[in-house]
């Protein structure tokens, strides 16, 4: 299932919405917006939902962090 989700980075306001596949690890998702310059996250390890306030390691797919569509994921 595709899923809207925005990225937070801890250094600006600037939220980066896009949509992503519910099956995809959050980390591969991360180096794309890196490698294309939109996000500095090489060395993220741990997103953290602004809905649950709870944090997920990159490793896990969305459906395995229980990220749902409108989520907003902060950067550690």
């Amino acid at each position: 299932m595709m899923l809207t989700i925005s990225f937070k980075h801890p250094s600006d306001e600037k939220n980066t919405t896009i949509m992503v596949d519910d099956r995809q690890k959050i980390s591969e998702t991360l180096n794309v917006l890196t490698e294309a310059g939109i996000l500095e996250a090489k060395d993220c390890r741990i997103v953290r939902s602004a809905r649950t306030k709870e944090r997920i390691r990159v490793e896990k797919s969305y459906a395995e962090g229980h990220v749902y569509n409108g989520d907003i994921l902060a950067l550690d």
